[in-house]
């Protein structure tokens, strides 16, 4: 059977059974609901939170956590199925049909599309030559297909390179990484208030995945595994970047090896999951995905998509 939590008509449901609840006050976190747990002996008050975003659920009493099915199943006292008939029911359809490939209207949003910056150039030059092969990258191939620049020399991101960031096919933010690999932080974004959508509720490369995505930290990530691999510009993540992978059927997280990093995969990999997209995660033995061979990569794009392009 398949359903939709993000259509799940919550305050219906809740109504129709005269449940009442509260959206906010006392015991109540931003995005949640409370109300009278059932699965406590005796709630003397709304400690359940239902999370309206994840219908996820959470008690500050007994502790009971879960998803809204097993919240159903309680309330109405029926199976899983049962409970999924009835989710169903409170979503307005039956059988849903295929997402739409990115809903952005919940990310706030400056612009409908922004201009390159006036001071970027788009000539391959040999500075740009040289620090992309020094990354084992295609260089004109690479430099053209990510519609790549460099800043002139008395700009503020002077010694950077240009790197645009597009979602549903228009440019709306950007990203720049330092070229002399001297300067801090290594990347400078563009500031979100000259933003269409701010970069961090964006997915570097979000375009070229269909129904599969490789998630990676960095853009160089991205440019190394190719078409299917998008960038959370680093480790830590927003939920607007997690409405964006819910899109897709398939995920698989790709972090660097390190602990910190293998704790924030599966920490964004459990807030993914959900009974539209399968999410694993891949573990590299060293190194990050932008240190990977050729040969790595191949083998990489055949057991996840299939084919190499």
């Amino acid at each position: 059977m398949t359903f939709d939590l993000d259509r799940f008509d919550l305050r219906t449901y809740l109504q129709d059974r005269n449940i009442t609840f509260d959206e906010e006050g006392k015991n109540v976190s931003s995005g949640w609901w409370g109300v009278n747990c059932p699965f406590c002996m005796d709630d003397p008050s709304n400690h359940l939170g239902i999370n309206t975003e994840s219908m996820g659920i959470s008690c500050w009493i007994c502790g009971t956590t879960g998803t809204i099915i097993k919240l159903v199943m309680k309330l109405d006292q029926c199976s899983a199925r049962a409970a999924e008939l009835i989710i169903n029911k409170y979503s307005g359809t039956q059988v849903y049909p295929e997402r739409k490939k990115a809903d952005i209207g919940y990310v706030k949003r400056y612009f409908d599309q922004i201009s390159p910056p006036a001071d970027v150039h788009f000539t391959l030059t040999k500075r740009i030559q040289k620090y992309l092969s020094k990354r084992e990258l295609p260089v004109k191939t690479t430099f053209e297909k990510y519609k790549l620049g460099w800043f002139a020399p008395t700009s503020f991101y002077k010694y950077r390179l240009y790197m645009p960031v597009y979602l549903n096919r228009k440019l709306v933010a950007f990203t720049t990484r330092d070229m002399t690999d001297k300067m801090e932080p290594p990347y400078k974004n563009c500031p979100d208030d000259r933003c269409a959508v701010a970069i961090k509720d964006t997915l570097y490369n979000f375009d070229s995945a269909v129904d599969t995505a490789i998630v990676v930290e960095g853009p160089f990530d991205v440019l190394k595994v190719g078409d299917g691999a998008v960038g959370t510009y680093g480790i830590k993540y927003t939920p607007a970047q997690v409405k964006l992978l819910k899109t897709f059927k398939r995920v698989f997280t790709m972090y660097d090896p390190e602990d910190k990093a293998q704790a924030q995969a599966l920490k964004i990999g459990a807030e993914v999951a959900g009974p539209y997209t399968e999410v694993e995660n891949i573990l590299l033995d060293s190194g990050d995905p932008g240190d990977m061979s050729w040969d790595e990569v191949k083998e990489l794009r055949r057991e996840i998509f299939g084919k190499i392009y």
